[in-house]
């Protein structure tokens, strides 16, 4: 799963809930504000499950498959007179199978969980600014390839030790072909 597809999946989400009555872009630190209504997406932290991917046997022609189970952390927020029902109605789509299923259908996205609702409302200029935020974690895959060598030659010499019984083997040297 690249960047490029999960962030697909996620506007699409987003998107779709919130229809024509906001903006939905994406935002980083010095993102240009768009006109109220409007919600920001952003990827935040990526974790690895588990100590290390499964590393599939190589193929015919050398090559392994390597796959494992990411994290990630997706914050939602919303801006405006209607934040809370904008970003209460993107949580809430969230109980439809079809906007599961269309999310893993897009970006091959799982929600593992949703965390609170928090009201960041603040002063902008002189005047209050209405902001709620929710983060999301979702699930994916990871899949990778390496070309993995073969062993071609094999060399062994030395002592085998057989409870106190010694011999001494090699040296022998095997090639595959």
């Amino acid at each position: 799963m690249n960047q490029a597809s999960i962030e697909s999946g996620i506007y699409n989400w987003v998107n779709a809930v919130i229809g024509v009555s906001a903006t939905v872009l994406w935002s980083d630190q010095d993102f240009p504000r768009a006109g109220k209504p409007f919600v920001t997406l952003r990827l935040g932290t990526q974790n690895m499950l588990g100590s290390f991917d499964e590393v599939s046997n190589p193929d015919g022609a050398g090559l392994a498959t390597i796959s494992g189970e990411r994290t990630m952390m997706v914050t939602i927020e919303s801006y405006g007179t209607t934040a809370f029902d904008l970003i209460n109605s993107v949580l809430n789509s969230l109980s439809k199978e079809s906007v599961r299923q269309s999310l893993y259908n897009d970006g091959g996205i799982a929600v593992h969980r949703t965390e609170n609702i928090l009201k960041l409302t603040e002063v902008v200029d002189t005047n209050f600014e209405q902001r709620f935020s929710m983060d999301v974690i979702i699930g994916y895959k990871h899949v990778d390839t390496e070309q993995v060598s073969w062993i071609e030659t094999i060399e062994i010499e030395g002592e085998i030790d057989n409870f106190g019984d010694t011999k001494t083997v090699g040296p022998f040297i095997v090639t595959l072909t």
